[in-house]
């Protein structure tokens, strides 16, 4: 039994080791090279005398961490965690990659969130949404790569469009991970109507 119980804990610590190890990254993602964070909202429905201002870059690390930098977000919106998607930003099979809260920030001090793998790689996602819990709310996006129709990756475009129009949100205040219905267009991708968890 205890023989048993030791090779389960050491296939559990490789299977954690694994899914840190550089050597095991999406060949597209590039360690420490900054992908952009573009914004989902401008303002919050009901409320659109309240700019939320959101800008920065994405990193990974080190396989085992996320850091957000040249990050500003403000106001914040209340317990805004990582969470994690394969595909399209608009992907609604998105799951949480952090349990370290996002702070408010502007833009001076990177931020670095461990990544809770709890059975997923970075082979699992290839954007990373940041989502308000308190307000049910996407707040932007960042694409690590690109994945086509068939599940072959390739290098995420990290250039954003400037003349990208504002957009509003509803929130959803009955606790159900998802951000409501957004209207506007977003940075060239008008097939985006939603930003669903």
């Amino acid at each position: 039994m205890k023989a048993a119980l030791a090779l389960l804990i050491v296939a559990l610590l490789a299977s954690l080791a694994s899914a840190c190890d550089p050597s095991s990254y999406p060949s597209a993602i590039a360690v420490t090279k900054p992908y952009p964070i573009v914004p989902s909202v401008s303002t919050i429905q009901g409320n659109t005398n309240a700019v939320i201002n959101l800008s920065g870059f994405a990193q990974v690390l080190n396989g085992c961490t996320i850091s957000l930098v040249n990050f500003t977000y403000y106001p914040d919106l209340g317990n805004t965690v990582l969470y994690g998607v394969k595909g399209d930003p608009s992907n609604t099979n998105a799951f949480q990659i952090s349990k370290t809260v996002v702070a408010g920030s502007t833009g001076v001090v990177p931020q670095s969130f461990p990544i809770d793998f709890a059975g997923h790689s970075l082979n699992d996602f290839n954007v990373i949404k940041l989502f308000s819990l308190s307000t049910q709310t996407v707040i932007g996006y960042s694409v690590l790569y690109n994945v086509d129709a068939n599940g072959k990756s390739s290098a995420a475009n990290t250039t954003t469009n400037a003349n990208a129009s504002p957009n509003t949100i509803n929130t959803n205040a009955a606790g159900v991970p998802h951000a409501g219905v957004v209207s506007g267009a977003l940075a060239g991708a008008a097939a985006i109507a939603a930003f669903v968890l």
